[in-house]
């Protein structure tokens, strides 16, 4: 879910429109209230996005 295009788009559509502080700055001073700079930043966040690889449990054996 984390590389899902569709995801991102709902990300930032949370972000730049149903959140109530959607027209605060953030802190690289910018925000991105027209649909051209929404779609810039969901595919800078999507093309920015790294692949993880889950990390293991921590096994604690009891006795």
């Amino acid at each position: 879910m984390l590389r899902s295009r569709s995801n991102t788009l709902v990300s930032v559509k949370r972000i730049t429109q149903q959140s109530s502080g959607r027209k605060t700055a953030g802190i690289d001073g910018e925000r991105a209230l027209t649909p051209k700079a929404r779609g810039e930043l969901a595919a800078g966040i999507h093309r920015s996005s790294k692949h993880w690889k889950a990390r293991p449990v921590k096994r604690v054996f009891i006795r």
